[in-house]
């Protein structure tokens, strides 16, 4: 489910922040600007989307904080993989304490593949999607850091909200909220769909969309799930 600030032409801004450069690995996104003041995530964190505009690929990652012209990741750098592991699961003992669905998983060893965690085990395991090639134990491998070296001409954007809803199912509801600073009224798209790797055989959801607007009071939207009688 993501929330994102609008363009005038009513598209996403995928436009918002120019970035720096930086080397892959990095823990941190810098923008080539000071981060406005009604971005959310200042001291909670929040989820950030880097757009390599070279290859035409975008990367999701979580962040703890930012301050100034600095996004900091909520990263772990250069753990290593253990017995159990294998192309979709990743075992290493504490490594995802701290760690979230849908945070970014890079693998040094097999050439800095990415992929993203897809559902927590335990705090010393998880699945991940898509599969990486051949990842074993004994692998290095980092959280939420930078995936690629980024150049001026790749951007990042945050949406207000993008979070991976585990509160619910298809047959009860869940909630997710987030606090940002007022400046001035953003228009917003609201998206919610089913990852690939999770949508039920039996009650397949169709995509749901819809255009608010977040004022002084806030938005609260209400997600419709609608069942997609098509899709078998």
């Amino acid at each position: 489910m993501s929330c994102n600030g609008l363009t005038v032409s009513g598209n996403i801004n995928k436009d918002e922040y120019t970035n720096t450069v930086q080397s892959a690995g990095a823990t941190t996104v810098v923008a080539s600007a000071s981060i406005a003041t009604d971005v959310p995530g200042k001291t909670g964190g929040g989820v950030l989307r880097l757009v390599d505009v070279s290859a035409n690929l975008e990367y999701r990652l979580r962040f703890s904080t930012w301050s100034s012209a600095t996004f900091t990741l909520a990263s772990t750098s250069a753990d290593t993989t253990e017995s159990g592991t294998d192309t979709n699961t990743i075992v290493a003992t504490g490594a995802f304490t701290n760690s979230n669905v849908g945070d970014l998983i890079r693998n040094q060893t097999r050439s800095n593949a990415i992929s993203y965690i897809s559902s927590i085990t335990t705090a010393n395991s998880v699945e991940i999607s898509p599969a990486i090639t051949a990842q074993t134990s004994g692998d290095t491998f980092d959280i939420n850091v930078l995936p690629v070296a980024t150049t001026v001409s790749d951007k990042t954007y945050v949406p207000l909200l993008d979070v991976a809803e585990t509160a619910g199912t298809d047959g009860s509801t869940g909630s997710e909220q987030i606090t940002l600073t007022y400046v001035a009224n953003i228009a917003v798209r609201v998206v919610a769909r089913n990852a690939i790797d999770t949508v039920s055989t039996t009650t397949p959801m169709l995509p749901y969309t819809a255009d608010a607007t977040v004022t002084s009071t806030g938005l609260t939207n209400n997600i419709i799930r609608s069942l997609d009688t098509i899709k078998t």
